[in-house]
C-alpha cells in the first residue's frame, strides 16, 4: 500500500487527483509543523514578513497558528483553517483562530498579508481560492505562497519507493513556480520574488534541485 500511495504521489505531479480523507489528520498536521525544518522555514517566513512591514497578516491553512510564535508582538496575527478537528484537539498558539468552509469572514481590504505554506496543493480549486484571498487584501498586499516543488518531487521518485516517505493522502496536485504564475495567479497580481530553496541542517540552502518554492506576488487592482 505505501508503495503504491507514493506512485499516486508521483503521478500528482502530471494530473490533479481527488484526495483522500485521512482519519485523524491533526495529528499529521502537528507532528508536521513541530518538525525542525518547519520551524527554520517559519523563522525564514518571518524575516519576509518583517522585511515587507506588513501589519495585519491572515495564515490561511494556519494548522495549529504556529507560525504566530515567530512573528513581531505588533502584527496583527489571524489564522483560518478548515480542518475542524484542530479546535477540539490541538493546542492553539493564537486565539485569533477560526475555522472556515467556503468563506473568509473578514471584511475586505483589510490584510497586508495573506499567507499560504503548505496548503495550495490541499486545494480542489486553488484558482478559486485565490480570488477569494484576493478580496481580503488591501490594494499592494502581499500573498505569500510556500510549497513543495514538483520538480524535487519528480527526481526523488524512485528514491521514495525505497525509504520511509510517507505520501500526503490530502494532496490533490504538486505545483512548480511557474505553474502557479501562468495558472493559478491572475492579471491583478504582480509577482516581485519566485524562486526555489531547501532546508538542510536547519539552514536555508539555495542548489540545483531544491525541495520547495516560494512565490511573493502583490496585488495591484482593489476589489
Amino acid at each position: 500500500m505505501r508503495i503504491i500511495n507514493v506512485i499516486n504521489d508521483f503521478l500528482k505531479i502530471f494530473f490533479k487527483i481527488r484526495s483522500s480523507k485521512v482519519k485523524n489528520y491533526y495529528k499529521r498536521t502537528v507532528s508536521f509543523d513541530n518538525q525542525k525544518n518547519q520551524i527554520t522555514e517559519k523563522k525564514y517566513l518571518s524575516k519576509i514578513i518583517l522585511n515587507k512591514k506588513i501589519k495585519k497578516i491572515l495564515d490561511y491553512g494556519c494548522n495549529n497558528c504556529s507560525l504566530k510564535l515567530y512573528l513581531s508582538k505588533k502584527i496583527i496575527y489571524w489564522g483560518v483553517d478548515t480542518n475542524k478537528d484542530i479546535n477540539k484537539h490541538v493546542r492553539l498558539y493564537s486565539k485569533n483562530f477560526k475555522i472556515i468552509k467556503k468563506n473568509i469572514p473578514f471584511k475586505d481590504n483589510y490584510f497586508d498579508c495573506v499567507i499560504l505554506s503548505h496548503v495550495i496543493s490541499h486545494l480542489d480549486n486553488p484558482r478559486l481560492n485565490i480570488q477569494k484571498i484576493s478580496k481580503k487584501l488591501k490594494k499592494n498586499g502581499f500573498l505569500i505562497i510556500v510549497t513543495p516543488n514538483k520538480l524535487y518531487k519528480f527526481f526523488i521518485f524512485f528514491l521514495n519507493l525505497f525509504n520511509n516517505y510517507e505520501s500526503d493522502l490530502t494532496i490533490y496536485k504538486h505545483f512548480s513556480n511557474k505553474e502557479i504564475e501562468k495558472k493559478i495567479l491572475n492579471k491583478s497580481w504582480k509577482v516581485i520574488d519566485s524562486f526555489s530553496y531547501s532546508i538542510r541542517n536547519n539552514k536555508i540552502t539555495y542548489g540545483i534541485l531544491n525541495s520547495r518554492c516560494i512565490i511573493i506576488a502583490k496585488k495591484t487592482i482593489k476589489n
